[in-house]
């Protein structure tokens, strides 16, 4: 079950090496699937693997291990702490030693009803509210570090940029990730920022105005509708670079957060 949005090329591509191994009968391309959905393709999985060379943070490691699949993943980058000892690790490139940690997860059924345990155990400490905590946390580090700095500069705004929930980005990674701050920030104690006012940005307006918001519940459960066009990527790239500009004019912001850096 392949579930992910695919080029033309891409399900050629993929579409004729399943024919070449003789697989494809046992191929389903899925391309982009809810929520939901993806909770149950997780729960219904032998296992997810994700046995990347570079990886800043591994998400799907803990949708996995939330939802109860078992996860194998690799020893190298941010995934080895994240996965933590809630999974079986692997070499990247150890082709043959990650199909014997897979057939351990299959065949071996006390193995496997430890991994998920552990799985869902290491996900509880992955919560939206943490997140939103411990990223405030980090505001406040970095807008204390220099404090002779503080006494001229006027405002403690913190502007978010949340403009990738605007465009078909909020389905990848990042776009998830910033769905589940905005969602950890709706569910924080508005004292618990202290001096801080986050502050979220979803783009611009129709007239160039910055579209602001605090409600992040609303930035949270905002969604994309339409398939996008060549010139809307031009677009979105000008919008947020002029929206961030626009934002920081107005609010005087000291920090900004962005939402997908390499975008930006």
């Amino acid at each position: 079950v392949w579930a992910g949005r695919l080029s033309v090329d891409e399900f050629s591509a993929i579409d004729r090496e399943a024919r070449n191994l003789g697989i494809r009968h046992a191929l389903r391309l899925l391309n982009f699937v809810s929520d939901e959905e993806l909770a149950c393709l997780y729960r219904c999985a032998a296992a997810h693997l994700l046995v990347s060379r570079h990886e800043g943070f591994g998400l799907t490691v803990v949708e996995a291990m939330a939802c109860g699949c078992p996860v194998i993943t690799t020893r190298r980058t941010a995934l080895a702490e994240v996965a933590g000892d809630a999974a079986l690790h692997v070499e990247p490139d150890d082709h043959e030693h990650i199909g014997k940690a897979l057939l351990r997860l299959i065949e071996d059924h006390d193995l496997r009803r430890d991994i998920v345990a552990r799985g869902i155990e290491r996900a509880i400490q992955f919560s939206v509210e943490r997140q939103a905590r411990e990223t405030l946390a980090v505001y406040q580090r970095v807008l204390e570090f220099d404090l002779d700095l503080r006494c001229w500069l006027m405002s403690t705004s913190v502007v978010i940029d949340f403009s990738p929930l605007d465009t078909p980005t909020q389905r990848r990674g990042i776009g998830r990730y910033l769905r589940s701050l905005a969602l950890g920030l709706s569910r924080l104690d508005p004292n618990a920022s202290k001096d801080i006012r986050p502050i979220g940005l979803l783009g611009l307006s129709g007239i160039g105005v910055p579209i602001i918001s605090e409600d992040f519940h609303c930035i949270a459960t905002h969604a994309w509708k339409r398939a996008p066009t060549q010139f809307d990527r031009y677009r979105w790239a000008y919008t947020r670079r002029l929206a961030l500009w626009k934002a920081m004019q107005k609010l005087n912001a000291r920090l900004v957060h962005l939402g997908d850096p390499n975008a930006t």
